[in-house]
């Protein structure tokens, strides 16, 4: 019967390749990255954990104006906010991933108590097109 040792465990015959490619995958699963703060850190094989200088959110962080002037958004680490520029009420709060090449998805509750939720386009860094699950697209500016 063949055996191969790989730090300290033994593996045996056929179960190897499966073995192998579970151990793999949780090799994989542990050196991947975590988002804190703005920073990435990433684990290595040593106890130390690193920053790394990467901003995932970078792209649309900062303040954006809707196309018709309908709200103002603060997007930071993840959150979002929308205030009306007439009054200053916050009309929405909610938080927003990337899930693609120039892509952000929202999720958001309204000052009425509503969840919502829609994909976005970022386009050259100044523009978002959104399409919502619930209404008309909407587009905003860098402000």
């Amino acid at each position: 019967m063949m055996r191969k040792k790989l730090s300290n465990i033994e593996f045996r015959g056929a179960g190897f390749a499966l073995t192998s490619c579970a151990l793999a995958g949780l090799l994989v699963l542990s050196a991947c990255s975590s988002v804190g703060g703005g920073r990435t850190y990433v684990r290595s094989n040593s106890a130390n954990v690193q920053p790394v200088a990467t901003q995932p959110f970078s792209a649309i962080e900062g303040n954006w104006l809707h196309s018709e002037g309908v709200f103002k958004a603060t997007f930071k680490e993840g959150r979002f906010e929308s205030i009306s520029p007439q009054t200053g009420d916050r009309l929405a709060a909610g938080s927003y991933s990337t899930v693609g090449e120039n892509q952000i998805s929202l999720n958001w509750v309204t000052s009425r108590d509503t969840r919502e939720s829609a994909g976005c386009q970022v386009v050259g860094d100044v523009r978002l097109s959104c399409a919502p699950t619930n209404g008309a697209p909407f587009a905003m500016t860098r402000a």
